[in-house]
């Protein structure tokens, strides 16, 4: 098959490369397939590059490097390891680590550990770690972007420009707004600050809660 030009297997066993430039190190059922061309695929178990140019699966188990849509790309990706995590559209996507995060239309954007973090139609977006937390679109459904979670659980920003450092159950929307940390605080406009606390909301643009 001429699409297989220059592909390479090192080790391991039944890993395939049905794309031109694709390697695979070693580790057991790895595949790069569709154009996946000059893509890497270290180790692990399972994992899987499918037309993604020039991606990188270091290793772990059942990753994902794939398109969503037909006219979208994940060109650029990278995964280190951990498993079950999926870079699906968006191009330069990173998840360094950690269990079932997922990259969806989200361009430049990474999360680097914990589990169950997702990043949707938002650029240039990073979490840090913790567990469930979401970059999202913003409320009207246009992407958002540059925008950072650093840790903490079930937090969620929609809207760009937005800081949420920690804490639990915290909801941002909206652009340009920050929440410290706490406990179900929430900002509803813009250019807000809670700095944390138990249940504080903030409906007016501008404001600050200590």
């Amino acid at each position: 098959d001429p699409r297989n030009t220059l592909g390479f297997i090192g080790q391991g066993c039944e890993n395939k490369v049905q794309t031109k430039g694709g390697v695979v190190v070693g580790g057991c059922n790895n595949v790069i397939r569709g154009n996946g061309q000059f893509s890497i695929i270290g180790a692990g178990e399972g994992n899987d590059i499918c037309d993604s140019l020039n991606s990188v699966l270091v290793g772990g188990y059942n990753n994902f490097i794939t398109k969503g849509g037909e006219n979208q790309s994940p060109h650029y990706g990278f995964i280190g390891g951990g498993c079950f995590n999926s870079i699906l559209d968006g191009e330069m996507g990173v998840i360094a680590g950690g269990y079932n995060h997922s990259l969806s239309a989200a361009k430049c954007s990474g999360v680097l550990a914990g589990r169950d973090n997702c990043i949707k139609s938002h650029n240039y977006g990073v979490v840090v770690g913790g567990f469930n937390n979401s970059l999202l679109a913003n409320e009207s459904g246009g992407t958002a972007g540059t925008s950072f979670i650093g840790g903490g659980r079930n937090n969620t920003v929609y809207g760009s420009r937005t800081i949420v450092v920690g804490g639990s159950a915290n909801i941002a929307k909206g652009d340009q707004n920050f929440i410290g940390g706490g406990c179900n605080n929430t900002v509803t406009n813009g250019n807000a600050t809670i700095v944390g606390g138990l249940s504080s909301t903030s409906n007016s643009r501008g404001s600050f809660i200590g």
